[in-house]
């Protein structure tokens, strides 16, 4: 397995996250002497990838035989000023969805020897063979994972978990899911964190009316023309971005594969009565 870590110094100030490295060098950059009414809080993170490749002999396809490359690149936060961020890096483990697994070294090796979406038997090889000259390398396949840190502000963190693969055909499958860890409170904010219990009747239509809004509809009743499944479920699939709860929708969960992913944008205020405390709390809502 080739495995590469790249650790990166960042400095949160206010809501905003800068993405430059820190050097000896760089002094005019320094946080040490802010404007007043300006805090700086260091966040250190790990670049973390790797990949691992495989060979699976099948007499049935062109040229006896296919490649499959296993591979992964994780933005693995280590510390936030003071703040505990291990529960933000039990649920990146658990977004890997490696049974068993407990720590990040453990679930990034039990991601890259599961080849059990694929349903075959498989030989591990060093290295893809060369395919110099070639346009296109015959016969290869592959599935990745990306997870990274999406936004960084003063109460919270969204990290996003990307999955791809490509078996064959037009195009790849693909789909994504975020979370948000808001570490004031030493909380993910999972659906069940932001909304009540029954909550669906207050959520749903203002999910509904933004994504007809966002997508062109003129009506909620054109939306549902559109639909490939019978109606629109309220999903779990839940983060906040920007100050925004984002409700997601994969390709083709709800509408046709040539919309793409869904992404329903909705200010909190819009369904204040269906937020927990502890989500009117973290929203600032309780003022």
């Amino acid at each position: 397995m080739k495995l590469h870590h790249l650790p990166v110094a960042l400095s949160a100030i206010g809501l905003a996250l800068c993405g430059c490295q820190t050097t000896t060098s760089d002094n005019n950059n320094s946080t040490q002497s802010l404007p007043e009414g300006v805090s700086s809080m260091e966040f250190t993170q790990d670049l973390i990838s790797g990949e691992r490749y495989y060979e699976v002999n099948d007499p049935d396809i062109d040229g006896g035989r296919y490649f499959i490359t296993l591979s992964c690149n994780i933005q693995w936060p280590r510390e936030l000023g003071d703040y505990d961020l291990k529960p933000l890096q039990d649920s990146i483990v658990a977004t890997l969805s490696m049974k068993g697994a407990t720590t990040l070294p453990d679930a990034i090796d039990k991601y890259l020897s599961d080849l059990t979406a694929w349903e075959t038997e498989a030989t591990r090889i060093d290295a893809l063979p060369d395919s110099t000259g070639a346009e296109v390398r015959p016969n290869e396949f592959y599935a990745k994972t990306d997870i990274s840190i999406t936004e960084v502000t003063d109460s919270y963190i969204t990290v996003n978990r990307y999955w791809e693969q490509y078996s064959g055909g037009a195009h790849p499958m693909y789909a994504s899911s975020a979370f948000t860890y808001a570490y004031t409170l030493g909380r993910v904010m999972s659906f069940d964190q932001l909304f009540k219990a029954n909550s669906e009747s207050v959520v749903l239509p203002v999910v509904i009316a933004e994504i007809a809004r966002a997508n062109g509809f003129s009506s909620t009743e054109q939306l549902e023309q559109s639909l490939v499944t019978d109606r629109i479920p309220l999903t779990t699939n839940v983060s906040v971005r920007e100050g925004l709860l984002v409700f997601h929708y994969n390709s083709d969960e709800i509408l046709p594969f040539s919309y793409g992913s869904i992404d329903a944008e909705v200010s909190p205020y819009e369904v204040r009565d269906a937020l927990t405390p502890e989500a009117v709390k973290f929203f600032g809502m309780d003022q």
